[in-house]
């Protein structure tokens, strides 16, 4: 029985005015949220529709109280634990199609449990200060989002070897108040650790593990094959970012690399990756088996500001870190952070210039 561990929002997190939708103005993301447990048993049929597979969270086509979907159950909890708000049937009642101001879609789920409002999963975290206009639907077999949709990972795989005064040491060896070292040589405190196994199945593929090949961002880069999250993202360092950004170091994440020669996503064949990640007292690059890449970067966790979609997967995979210190006070990453548009231009970029090489 696959179970989705999720963060969203309480009932009064958001104001619907009319046609528009917007976080309250007394938000605040400390106790707004709440974490959503979600059994979904394999196996029969959806109510007026698809084979059940489990891996969608289904609605309440007739609006009957029960869902289209029999053996989808939660439980909805404080970010704690210490507070159950329901349990039992869990369907997502409707949906709200909010458009964002610079292009794209975000969905939001107006949960029931039992009949009950609960509160609202998204696509991703909306942000403070921004009306959203939207429409609205039913939540019927032919729209039902997948979980993995609301549930993604950015981290390093088990067995990742990390850079410390003694030495490279196993990721998952490392306990909070150990000290590890940047890339300049820095020591750095690690402040939380924390790991989490996912188990594949054949609709979750963009879940699984990005492989760099020794070598594949450039000498010893890395020294061994390593594998990271596809939102993990690396520090390329490069001449030709330095003329398309004015940055020569840049932050890029591992999905937008596999075009580089020795960069691909794992087989589907794997059935199984326990990932995790590690937080300083700011956005850190750490060295990797041999290669630079980010530490957690805490701005990531205010549910504002940059990186919606890898914050609110940090928080989903790990609930515990909404909870910790405030980090409202870091405000940028460690480095330049490029968008999916300028990822793939520098990656062109870099293919011309390695094929230009090779041909030499």
């Amino acid at each position: 029985m696959p179970t989705y561990s999720i963060i969203g929002y309480n009932t009064t997190a958001l104001t619907i005015t009319g046609g528009s939708i917007s976080l309250s103005t007394s938000y605040n993301p400390a106790t707004d949220r709440r974490i959503f447990d979600i059994d979904d048993g394999a196996g029969g049929r959806i109510i007026g529709g698809r084979p059940d597979f489990g891996l969608r969270l289904d609605g309440d086509r007739y609006r009957d109280e029960t869902g289209d979907d029999f053996t989808q159950t939660g439980v909805v909890t404080s970010l704690d634990g210490t507070t159950t708000y329901a349990s039992g049937n869990l369907y997502a009642e409707s949906v709200y199609f909010l458009s964002k101001p610079g292009g794209g879609t975000i969905s939001v789920y107006l949960i029931e449990v039992d009949g009950v409002f609960v509160g609202y999963l998204t696509s991703e975290p909306l942000q403070a200060g921004v009306t959203y206009a939207f429409t609205l639907s039913n939540v019927d077999p032919s729209n039902a989002p997948l979980y993995d949709s609301l549930n993604k990972i950015p981290c390093f795989v088990e067995g990742t070897a990390i850079l410390t005064p003694d030495g490279e040491k196993r990721i998952e060896t490392l306990k909070s108040g150990d000290t590890v070292l940047s890339n300049r040589g820095e020591p750095l405190c690690l402040r939380w650790i924390g790991g989490r196994t996912v188990y594949f199945n054949r609709e979750m593929a963009d879940l699984r593990p990005i492989r760099f090949q020794a070598h594949a961002l450039g000498p010893c880069l890395p020294v061994r094959d390593t594998r990271v999250s596809p939102n993990h993202r690396m520090l390329v360092r490069s001449p030709v970012a330095q003329l398309l950004f004015g940055h020569a170091e840049t932050l890029i994440p591992a999905k937008f690399l596999t075009s580089l020669p020795g960069v691909y996503q794992e087989s589907s064949l794997l059935p199984k990756v326990t990932y995790w990640h590690m937080l300083f007292d700011g956005h850190r690059i750490v060295v990797a088996d041999g290669v630079e890449s980010e530490s957690l970067f805490p701005g990531d966790l205010a549910l504002q500001g940059l990186a919606c979609e890898t914050r609110d997967e940090i928080l989903t995979l790990f609930p515990e870190l909404g909870n910790l210190a405030p980090v409202r006070h870091f405000k940028s990453t460690a480095h330049q952070v490029l968008t999916r548009s300028e990822a793939e231009l520098l990656v062109r970029q870099l293919c011309q210039t390695l094929a230009f090489k090779k041909a030499a």
